[in-house]
């Protein structure tokens, strides 16, 4: 009966000091993260999450070229033009700018949509609303080639825009026609002008034929009748036919002649003009031809931004939402 009672103190003893043991602690009073540590820690979040949002903005460009789908976004610059070309591959082409108080407008576009660099950016001749901002833009984005009508600069604005382009290293060429190049899968091909006869100015612009697979673009600049009559001497309709053009001269009644419109014959008309504007543009005559034959009209001065997405086979049209992210984000959809 001893060895009993002893062995339950035994057993009472055990039970006592494995509770002992579990309650045991270091004597030292634990304390909560100091004000820097949090302070830290909320500065890392912060960076991590403006990390990621920089990766997704800058990155975008790359996801919409693995779309497989050209991109023309045409820029509303009130009475300009500026347009950006956005190949599948990346590769990314400005053509004109707007003028110099829209440069702001230009270069937060462009960026937005994570283009960091410019493979090309084109002039389609010395008038203010077309090249008005592009040193602005060669100053804030890298700009590997422009590409000039063969008029060389003859004052001091345009000798001062030169000195930019050398200034940031970017090659300048003058083209005219006959002059080709490619961008991935798209193929650019100068149509105009043949010689400088117009100082630079309307009918010595850049015509630009825009060849993606099955779909063509034709980019006028201010050509008016005097050079529209030169392309029809000297192409074929099949040359000049194209999927959409952008009308020449904002569509003043000095161009989009009858023969001219027959011609091309496109199935989309963009006009690129300012709301209001004190020159009538477009004008009734020019929408009246265009109408006449069947072609869509879309315009700058009552969509704002217009973004134009093409297969390769089809265009489709996607107009100003909230800002470029935003209609970003609908191409990838698309």
């Amino acid at each position: 009966m001893a060895s009993t009672a002893a062995n339950k103190n035994k057993k009472r003893n055990t039970t006592t000091r494995t509770k002992s043991k579990s309650r045991s602690y270091s004597g030292k009073k634990r304390t909560g993260a100091s004000k820097a540590q949090i302070f830290f820690l909320l500065f890392m979040v912060f960076v991590i999450v403006a990390l990621v949002v920089y990766w997704c903005v800058t990155s975008q460009s790359f996801n919409i070229a693995s779309k497989n789908k050209l991109q023309l976004h045409f820029i509303d610059v009130g009475q300009g033009d500026c347009t950006l070309i956005i190949t599948p591959e990346g590769e990314s082409m400005l053509i004109d700018s707007g003028k110099d108080r829209e440069s702001e407008k230009v270069i937060s576009y462009i960026t937005e949509l994570g283009v960091r660099e410019l493979d090309y950016m084109v002039i389609s001749h010395f008038h203010d609303d077309h090249y008005g901002s592009c040193d602005e833009v060669a100053e804030k984005i890298n700009v590997n080639t422009v590409i000039v009508n063969a008029a060389p600069p003859d004052n001091n604005t345009e000798k001062a825009l030169f000195e930019t382009f050398e200034n940031e290293g970017c090659e300048v060429i003058t083209v005219s026609a006959g002059y080709s190049f490619n961008m991935g899968e798209l193929e650019i091909g100068i149509l105009a002008p043949f010689e400088i006869t117009d100082g630079g100015g309307n009918n010595d612009s850049l015509v630009m034929k825009l060849t993606y697979m099955e779909s063509t673009f034709l980019f006028t600049g201010d050509a008016e009748t005097i050079e529209e009559g030169a392309l029809l001497d000297e192409y074929t309709e099949e040359t000049l036919s194209c999927d959409l053009i952008k009308v020449g001269h904002h569509g003043s009644s000095t161009s989009s002649s009858k023969d001219f419109l027959d011609a091309a014959d496109p199935s989309v008309a963009l006009i690129s003009v300012g709301e209001g504007n004190s020159y009538g543009h477009p004008h009734k005559s020019v929408i009246d031809a265009y109408n006449e034959r069947d072609i869509d009209i879309y315009r700058t001065d009552e969509l704002g931004d217009i973004v134009i997405l093409c297969d390769g086979e089809k265009l489709m049209l996607y107009e100003k939402t909230e800002g470029p992210i935003e209609r970003l984000l609908e191409l990838i959809g698309a």
